[in-house]
């Protein structure tokens, strides 16, 4: 009965140091999604000013970017998913956390931003879809093409972001399937996605 108690002990504190690491990683990567949230609502807004939340073409207009990037495994063409990453290592550096050389490491400078990344290489870079950072990003711009694709019920919703809270939750409900998605775009990041706008 002792050893059943022991490993049961020693279960909890596992997974509380398992729940504990997944905060610290959750902390660490809030500002990345603040970013990313920041860069999309500009992003929709333009896409809202030029076509109209009403036009037939609206998710043309917020898709049409990331669908080229995406499809042809050229990520660093995405600006929102790039320059999320920019801003967040610029935003450690200046915070100290991080130096210059550390994000040329990270970033394998110089940038190619019309590379072509498959296999091992889409994990090297930050914005292809098996690196840590761009397989968050990359999931989470899933999620939200599918919501933008599979009609025209959230498209209101979505012309109105103006807070990035707002967007992340958006996209949470999305993750916990409280909003509808295209099923093509129900994949991993990096997969092949066979959609056309």
């Amino acid at each position: 009965m002792a050893t059943k108690r022991i490993k049961k002990s020693a279960l909890n504190i596992k997974d509380r140091r398992a729940c504990v690491k997944a905060d610290e990683v959750q902390k660490k990567l809030h500002p990345l999604l603040t970013f990313y949230a920041e860069q999309m609502i500009i992003y929709i807004a333009k896409a809202t000013k030029n076509v109209g939340v009403g036009s037939p073409h609206y998710a043309q207009a917020i898709s049409k970017n990331f669908l080229e990037a995406y499809q042809s495994k050229k990520y660093g063409l995405s600006d929102v998913v790039k320059r999320s990453i920019e801003e967040w290592l610029h935003s450690r550096h200046a915070s100290g956390e991080i130096t210059l050389q550390t994000i040329d490491k990270y970033v394998q400078a110089p940038v190619n931003v019309h590379q072509v990344l498959e296999g091992d290489d889409a994990a090297l870079i930050p914005w292809g879809p098996h690196h840590e950072v761009g397989n968050i990003l990359w999931s989470h711009t899933l999620k939200f093409l599918g919501c933008v694709n599979v009609g025209t019920e959230y498209h209101k919703e979505i012309s109105e972001f103006n807070d990035p809270a707002q967007f992340l939750e958006f996209l949470s409900e999305s993750s916990e399937g409280m909003i509808k998605t295209h099923a093509s775009f129900d994949i991993k990041p990096g997969e092949e996605l066979i959609f056309e706008v």
